[in-house]
Order: C-alpha cells, then structure tokens, then sequence
C-alpha cells in the first residue's frame, strides 16, 4: 500500500513576537502536520480566549491574522475547521491546567491527517504572560512551522500464520492483532507481546490455527482504508479465506493487543512537576459479548490483584478507544463496566 505522509518539521517550530519586543516565544509542540500549505504566517495576534474553556472561541476576530486561544488538554486543537474556514492564518493554543513536564512534546488529535495553516501549542507562564500582552498591544506575531510531505510512502501489513495440530479443530482460525503506527512507545507496544506469544506457539503448537496480525498503521484510523477508516478491514478484506468461513476456515476468536505495562504519571500543578507515583495504569479489557466478558472475567490475571475491567466497545458509557469489533449489539452485556471486587 501507498499513502502520502507528513514527516517532522524539518526545523523546529518557531513563534516570534514582532514590534518592540522582538523575541522568541518557549513552545511545547505543535499541531501534527501543521504547515503543510503555508509553512509561515504572519499578523496581528488575536486573542480568542474565552472565559468558559468549553465554549468555542469566536475565530472569525482573528481572520487574516494569528489566533491565541485557551483550551483543555483533552479538546486541544479539535477547533481545526473551524480556525481554517474562519480565514485565520495560524493559531498558538495556551494549554489548560497542564504542568510544564506534561506539556512538553504533547500533542493533539492524533487521528488529523493535514492541517493546512501553523498551530503550536505554548505552557510556559512568562510565556504565555508575554503572549496575552502582546495580543492587548495589538502586536503583530510570525509564525513558522514547516513541514515536509512525503508522497508514495510504501508500507505494509505483517502477518504469521501458525498451523493448528488438532484435526478437529483444524478449520477454525484465531486471530490476534495488533497496529505499529508508532504514536509512541506505551501505545504501539503490542507487538511485543505478539512476538512474545510466536514464541509460545513455536514451542508448543496451538490446538486451533492462530494468526498473529501486525497492522500497518492504526486500525481505526487507517489513512489508506475506505469508510469508516479501519486499517484492519483492509486485512480482512483482503484475506476472508482465513476468518470468513471461505475454503472452510472460520475465526471464532479475535483479540487487539496494546498499551501495555503503563505506569501512572501525576503531575503537580502547585510545583509544576509531572513524575511517576509508583502506580501502574488501570487495566482495561474489552469484551463484545457477554460470553466472553465472562469468559475474560473467570481467567484474565491481571497487574492489579483481583480486579479485573472489562468494558464494552460498543455501548458503554466509557467509550472503547481502539479497535472494536462489530457484533450485534443484542449480544452485548447492558453493563458497560464490569469490575470485580478489590
């Protein structure tokens, strides 16, 4: 498969304040894939704070010039759109209630494939003061975040097959998978386990046939898949032979591997800090039917000593954030988390 891929900038992102103070602005990151039709901008600095974070700025004041706006860390950038279809040149978003240490490289949302103007995103508190000064003085700012795009990039889907010994069993097929598109290094981990257990299956051959899927980028948000955009679908399309019952073959099993050995990170407004609390991330299951929550509830041995989670994927009040699988909702337990006594 071929897609189109915005690499890094390739020179780091820079925000200067123009006028009387003539100097850099500290950033946290940017906006992924920012830039890629105008690398630069420059204008007036608007601020477009609101007073509730959860209302949306009014962009349409910064048109033709460069956004300053406040948002939660778990909104950031959702605003893209709009800031585009507003005529602003580039936004820098000031992030809410978020330690230095944890502003530092992050970013948001992961599944923009291009945001044609500049977004950064600015912590730092003299930094942002100088910021907010700045768009009260009307100063102009220049913005510059250059990308680079990649065309016909090359990648492709991994997978192992591991032939099944018992006869009876030899035409049903397991599938467990698992997506490399490398957002970082605790969520893209779950080829880890999956090399893990093709050694398993070397050593001792599994009853039913077992097939191990390394999925090339992120299976719900595949750039080179058709609506609604699994890059797994690709994969099963592609082999129905082995999970659809043609030639005979029929999965009765699937399973998505991720995010695994997370620890907890606080961070600390009062002394700006964001350090590991000696805790480990909950431990989240996701089970699409109520047999196998059941199942997944009498056997999963866990990080946390008798607790298990499990939640559903397609109807729980806590949504499931990765794959899914889609089954019939009748089938599904009405308890969207099923947690065992501590």
């Amino acid at each position: 498969m071929e897609f189109s891929y915005n690499d890094l900038p390739v020179v780091q992102p820079v925000l200067g304040i123009n006028d009387k103070w003539k100097q850099s602005i500290k950033l946290s990151s940017s906006i992924p894939y920012s830039g890629t039709n105008a690398s630069s901008a420059s204008g007036r600095l608007v601020n477009v704070v609101t007073a509730n974070i959860t209302t949306t700025p009014n962009w349409a004041a910064a048109k033709g010039g460069i956004a300053l706006a406040s948002v939660p860390a778990i909104n950031a950038a959702l605003y893209a759109n709009l800031v585009a279809a507003a005529g602003v040149h580039g936004v820098v978003y000031i992030w809410d209630e978020i330690s230095t240490p944890m502003a530092d490289g992050q970013y948001v949302p992961f599944q923009q494939t291009n945001l044609a103007l500049p977004g950064v995103f600015v912590q730092d508190s003299q930094s942002v003061k100088l910021l907010l000064e700045a768009a009260s003085k009307d100063a102009s700012v220049t913005l510059t975040l250059p990308e680079r795009r990649i065309a016909n990039t090359k990648t492709r889907t991994l997978y192992v097959i591991v032939n099944g010994i018992d006869p009876a069993l030899k035409k049903e097929t397991v599938l467990i998978t698992t997506h490399t598109d490398g957002g970082n290094a605790l969520e893209e981990n779950g080829h880890i386990a999956l090399l893990s257990y093709a050694r398993q299956l070397k050593a001792g051959p599994p009853r039913r046939t077992t097939i191990l899927v390394f999925v090339s980028g992120h299976m719900h948000y595949g750039e080179f898949a058709a609506p609604p955009g699994r890059a797994s679908t690709v994969w099963l399309n592609a082999h129905p032979e082995l999970w659809n019952g043609t030639d005979g073959r029929k999965a009765v099993f699937g399973s998505c591997v991720e995010h695994m050995g997370g620890i907890q990170l606080s961070h600390d407004l009062s002394k700006n800090t964001y350090e590991p609390n000696g805790l480990v991330e909950p431990e989240w299951l996701f089970a699409s039917t109520a047999k196998l929550a059941n199942l997944t509830q009498g056997l999963w041995k866990g990080v946390e000593v008798n607790v298990t989670r499990i939640l559903d994927p397609l109807t729980g009040t806590i949504p499931q954030s990765g794959e899914g699988l889609p089954l019939l909702a009748a089938d599904i337990p009405e308890v969207s988390l099923v947690t065992s006594p501590p």
